[in-house]
């Protein structure tokens, strides 16, 4: 999965929830954040810095919930 988003952020140069919605090649939003517990947890294990506005979207907390440690990690 995170491959996949990785790959869509070298195609896009940005990553958006509506990106991961619309992609053919990666899961959906939702699919991430019930994963990895947020997109900001994704954007972090990807290495992608959100613009400004994507910050104060993911610091309010939109569709975040808390991972116990080791929980929510990539498998490959």
């Amino acid at each position: 999965m995170l491959d996949a988003a990785r790959a869509l952020l070298a195609r896009k140069g940005r990553l958006t929830s509506a990106l991961l919605d619309v992609a053919p090649d990666t899961a959906s939003a939702r699919q991430y954040i019930e994963r990895f517990g947020s997109l900001g947890n994704v954007y972090e294990l990807i290495g992608y810095s959100p613009s400004k506005r994507q910050r104060l979207t993911l610091e309010r907390g939109v569709g975040r919930r808390r991972l116990p440690p080791g929980v929510g990690q990539d498998p490959r």
